[in-house]
């Protein structure tokens, strides 16, 4: 199975298009510099401009995508050539200022001294929350614990014998104090991001 950056874009026109939880996305009819358009039905026809750099991974028959179905909304309209340019510099500088970004926090994190027990952050890598607990907003809310990060979403598992899971987006993440990660979603908000 090829990662994103292994794919070979010629090879995937007229293949299956598939989401995190093997949501049918439809057919790859082609492929652009940026994005992958991506058609769905027969008589009632979809059609998804993906970003490229949503893919991740191709094993010759099916092209993933770090998305849920609920995501494709975002994706109908066609790019135009401007939006393309401005996508294209903004993941250039987006690199250049994470980089700035991750060398800020070693050094911070260098500096850092913690005085104070309850401090709370929203920093965190993936690392470090994964098997930690998961809660929302309410004293019932109640994720579970986290399983793993897969692209923009923390998945989260509640129960040994009917599992409940969650996919929740990480701008969702309210804070980390070092056991247990806060989401801002109540009880009734999670159940649009429950998956079987």
């Amino acid at each position: 199975m090829r990662n994103s950056n292994d794919i070979d874009w010629n090879d995937v026109i007229k293949k299956e298009a598939r989401g995190i939880n093997d949501e049918d996305l439809g057919e790859v009819k082609e492929v652009k510099s940026n994005y992958v358009l991506v058609q769905r039905g027969i008589v009632d026809k979809e059609k998804f401009y993906i970003p490229k750099d949503q893919a991740e991974s191709y094993d010759g028959n099916v092209l993933k995508f770090r998305l849920l179905e609920i995501d494709l909304s975002k994706y109908h309209d066609e790019p135009s050539i401007q939006e393309d340019e401005m996508r294209i510099n903004n993941m250039e500088e987006e690199i250049t200022v994470q980089d700035a970004d991750f060398k800020n926090k070693v050094q911070a994190v260098k500096n850092k001294k913690v005085t104070d027990s309850e401090s709370h952050t929203t920093d965190y890598n993936s690392e470090e929350i994964v098997k930690k607990e998961a809660r929302g907003l309410g004293d019932d809310t109640d994720f579970g614990e986290v399983q793993e990060i897969l692209g923009e979403y923390i998945i989260t598992q509640k129960g040994n014998v009917a599992k409940d899971r969650f996919y929740i987006p990480k701008n969702l993440v309210e804070r980390f104090d070092g056991d247990t990660v806060y989401f801002k979603i109540t009880k009734d908000e999670a159940k649009q991001y429950k998956r079987d």
